[in-house]
């Protein structure tokens, strides 16, 4: 995919607050009980991410061969990119999808996937100012100008063609004037290394929750223990739980 300008990609990738696309996201079973137990919803630092080739993908095409060198200016830029960008990641599927339960929910394949929509996402978070943005993932992005690196979120929502299949959701939140709560320090631009690796904001559940489902590879006692501990903790979303169309299930 070939990227013409900067107002092209916004209006092709970028979602509004109102969007109603249904989008889902997929939680091991150590973190959907967080979920329910604190009502959090969590933004990691791109720096934090598993993903080694996070904020790479552009770059990596722009050197491919070495047929170009980026200046140093660039390559820090991108550096402090990864620190001062936190966000958290959904799929926009219109159903569950067997790749992703196996993908997120760890070795047990034990988990909670939860259906939403951008629009419920907004208004479920209490978010203060600023507020994220929010942008479908650009799969196998060709361009030869480096200075599309310089578009803050564009190179944050830049993926290899091999990833398409994820159809990821981003929310994007720009930290980077942040103060940490328990240390009480001012970041800046010089000194990224001091953002958190994750904030957290205030989270409706019954808002955000537009369905839930227990991954198909959970045994029956299993999914009748989540979904016990589920009504005891948010007893208001039991009347969306959703039965997984997969067959398959630990022995």
């Amino acid at each position: 995919m070939q990227i013409e300008n900067a107002k092209e990609w916004r209006q092709k990738y970028q979602l509004n607050r109102d969007d109603n696309i249904t989008i889902w996201r997929y939680l091991s079973l150590e973190k959907w009980l967080s979920m329910l137990t604190t009502q959090k919803m969590v933004f990691s630092k791109l720096a934090e991410f598993s993903d080694r080739n996070e904020v790479e993908y552009l770059i990596n095409i722009l050197t491919k061969d070495n047929k170009k060198q980026l200046g140093k200016s660039l390559v820090d830029h991108i550096a402090h990119l990864k620190h001062d960008y936190y966000a958290v990641c959904w799929n926009a599927k219109e159903g569950e999808c067997r790749s992703l339960w196996y993908a997120y929910t760890g070795n047990a394949r034990l988990g909670v996937a939860i259906q939403s929509s951008v629009k419920s996402f907004f208004r479920s978070v209490g978010f203060t100012n600023p507020s994220p943005s929010c942008y479908k993932v650009a799969y196998g992005v060709i361009t030869e100008n480096p200075e599309y690196l310089q578009m803050n979120e564009l190179p944050l929502c830049c993926k290899s063609i091999a990833y398409e299949s994820e159809n990821e959701i981003r929310f994007l939140l720009n930290n980077s004037t942040a103060r940490t709560d328990w240390s009480n320090i001012p970041v800046t631009s010089t000194a990224p290394e001091l953002q958190p690796p994750v904030i957290q904001f205030d989270c409706d559940l019954n808002m955000l929750t537009e369905g839930f489902m227990i991954s198909p590879f959970a045994s029956e006692w299993q999914k009748e223990a989540i979904l016990e501990t589920t009504r005891k903790l948010a007893p208001e979303i039991m009347d969306r739980y959703i039965k997984s169309s997969i067959n398959e299930h630990n022995s």
